[in-house]
């Protein structure tokens, strides 16, 4: 049995077997309760903590420390292993498509959702829950600092990669899966990492990718895609508190170790959990 095994939670999502069709305006969302809290931490940043998020990350342009390539590595291993061959597997899988040329304004094309019975070559596999939001979270939650000490403490001959497998496995889960437009899911990784940033999302402003904003709102805020990515969120969240506290539990712990752990609390106290990000992500506006 692998080490990651040993705190695995596997997430099942059974989608109605009907067809949707929903309409381009959207009421508001809702925010969801994360399923890791603590005495200072919220769903979502308060006012205050995302303004101080956002000061923070207010010299970082949208690409820095998110490699979208090499399967979006975090803390030295990538986590991107679902493949479209993963999407053509999946029963039931839906695909998402766009009726007509984007309008240039805030408001979606008209969304088509159909159970494809083979492999639709003008969509690509989207993973729901982006995974440049686990990125983030890993990375600028200071977690990555705690694989050395479980590395040591545990012998995994794998080091990292036995450490993240749990939330590997999660988030490349097939509940995860979707097939989306080319064009959309391509502008749907621009959107999610301005989004978890709070840089603004202006179609004007975004010549390339931002005519498709809208319509990459419309997809995330769709009712399966936003369960079953919210889902995966928590369940990645539980995953990441796990190997938290197998940290904690490491007996005399190193200095570095006491440091890291301190860091990545009040990091997780500002917000930096999936749930909490994505959120933020779903709550986003669009600009003209």
């Amino acid at each position: 049995m692998r080490w990651s095994s040993l705190f695995s939670v596997y997430i099942w999502i059974i989608l109605p077997p009907q067809l949707y069709a929903y309409p381009t305006s959207e009421s508001s969302k809702q925010g969801h309760e994360p399923v890791i809290r603590n005495a200072a931490e919220s769903s979502s940043p308060s006012t205050s903590n995302r303004e101080n998020m956002a000061q923070l990350l207010s010299n970082i342009t949208a690409e820095a420390h998110l490699d979208r390539r090499a399967g979006t590595p975090a803390c030295g291993v990538s986590l991107r292993t679902a493949t479209r061959d993963d999407c053509n597997r999946k029963a039931g899988i839906l695909d998402f498509t766009f009726v007509g040329q984007p309008t240039g304004t805030v408001v979606g094309r008209p969304m088509r959702i159909v159970r494809p019975t083979v492999s639709p070559p003008g969509s690509q596999c989207d993973h729901a829950l982006e995974l440049q939001v686990v990125q983030f979270v890993l990375t600028q939650s200071g977690f990555c600092a705690l694989i050395p000490d479980l590395v040591a403490a545990h012998a995994l001959p794998r080091g990292a990669a036995d450490v993240l497998q749990a939330i590997i496995d999660v988030i490349n889960h097939d509940v995860n899966l979707f097939f989306l437009e080319t064009a959309v899911n391509g502008a749907k990784r621009d959107y999610v990492v301005k989004a978890m940033r709070f840089i603004p999302l202006s179609i004007s402003g975004t010549p390339r990718t931002g005519l498709f904003y809208p319509d990459v709102r419309q997809y995330i805020r769709n009712p399966t895609v936003d369960n079953a990515a919210t889902t995966i969120a928590q369940s990645a969240d539980q995953q990441i508190a796990s190997i938290v506290r197998l940290a904690t539990a490491i007996p005399n712990r190193s200095a570095a170790l006491t440091n890291a752990l301190v860091h990545y609390n009040q990091q997780l106290a500002r917000g930096f959990s999936v749930t909490a990000v994505w959120n933020d992500v779903l709550a986003a506006q669009i600009l003209p």
